[in-house]
């Protein structure tokens, strides 16, 4: 499952994004825990700020977005 750092550390002006991602982490926990007794995996992965054109527009400062590379 593919995730984002949002939902572990919010940044200022992307509430709704990080409570989104924030919502996806603990049901895929959940779902992980439920599962595990039936010999299935979940994983969740929460890559941190990129670089795109979608985030042209974010609150997000530019020093954030840096410790990706």
């Amino acid at each position: 499952m593919m995730s984002s750092a949002a939902g572990k550390t919010p940044s200022p002006g992307q509430a709704i994004y990080s409570a989104s991602k924030f919502a996806l982490n603990g049901y895929f926990h959940s779902l992980r825990s439920e599962l595990c007794q039936k010999g299935i995996q979940v994983t969740v992965v929460c890559p941190g700020p990129i670089a795109t054109a979608n985030n042209s527009g974010s609150q997000v400062p530019s020093e954030v977005c840096t410790f990706a590379n």
